[in-house]
């Protein structure tokens, strides 16, 4: 039931996100498509998975999205989790990428192209050196997992290109978190 909520919420907040790009471009005279980058499929063979974590500081708890879809653009599988804990934004979004690269070894995909919306995590995946903190270690696994898929690529994305499943906020929604924390 709380997978059916959160994706009614994400849904929801999806199309109010893009309302809002909208009509602050149409204020603005600029058309919609000189201000919001969309979302590209991957190119052929591969399929693309967009990642996104969302946070609710009053239920103490955080979510993750995923969502896979093919060269065509076609949506192919898609899976949503809930965690106890308030993590920071970086810290929930790499444990999205963690939680979505087991998932993908699990459906034996192996030609992928991630995406997220989250440049710190992006960054510190490219990056080489190494970070001490909770942050870095989940970084480090993180790495290490990718080096198993060698034909897959990670890459920052603008938020409204990974709205495949973006929170803006939580507006009239109620997410109850009842998984166990990590």
């Amino acid at each position: 039931m709380k997978e059916v909520r959160l994706a009614m919420h994400l849904s929801r907040d999806m199309l109010d996100q893009w309302k809002a790009v909208r009509n602050r471009n149409l204020q603005q005279g600029e058309t919609v498509t000189e201000a919001v980058q969309r979302w590209q499929p991957p190119e052929k063979d591969y399929v693309k998975c967009n990642i996104v974590a969302a946070l609710f500081g009053e239920q103490r708890c955080f979510g993750i999205g995923t969502c896979i879809r093919n060269s065509h653009g076609h949506f192919i599988k898609a899976q949503s989790k809930s965690y106890e804990g308030v993590p920071s934004p970086p810290e929930a979004e790499v444990l999205g990428l963690r939680d979505a690269i087991l998932w993908l070894d699990n459906l034996g995909l192996s030609k992928v192209h991630i995406e997220l919306d989250c440049k710190l995590v992006v960054d510190n995946i490219v990056d080489s050196s190494k970070n001490e903190s909770e942050f870095g270690n989940i970084i480090t696994i993180c790495r290490i997992m990718l080096q198993q898929h060698p034909n897959s690529k990670i890459t920052f994305v603008r938020r409204q290109a990974n709205c495949v499943a973006h929170p803006q906020s939580n507006k009239g929604v109620k997410i109850v978190c009842s998984s166990p924390g990590i």
